[in-house]
């Protein structure tokens, strides 16, 4: 995964793969992390962030709220 994060070419989006963005955090491979937050509260499910050892840093760089309740989160690494 590093190679291909450091070689030329076209950006690669996931979506959908938990296990995949967790490794890409872990790793410092991961250069945007977009999240749609819903209105919704659960009490069970995959939680995010708690296969991660520390801390990841990230910059909010935009967030738009829509309608619905939705919000359009994007974060970058903090510097």
């Amino acid at each position: 995964m590093r190679r291909l994060a450091c070689s030329e070419g076209k950006d690669i989006a996931v979506t959908g793969s938990l296990t995949l963005v967790q490794s890409l955090l872990r790793e410092g491979l991961l250069d945007r992390l977009q999240l749609f937050v819903h209105p919704v509260v659960l009490g069970k499910g995959a939680r995010w962030f708690d296969k991660l050892d520390g801390t990841v840093e990230l910059r909010l760089d935009s967030a738009e709220a829509f309608g619905s309740g939705v919000i359009n989160q994007i974060y970058t690494p903090a510097a």
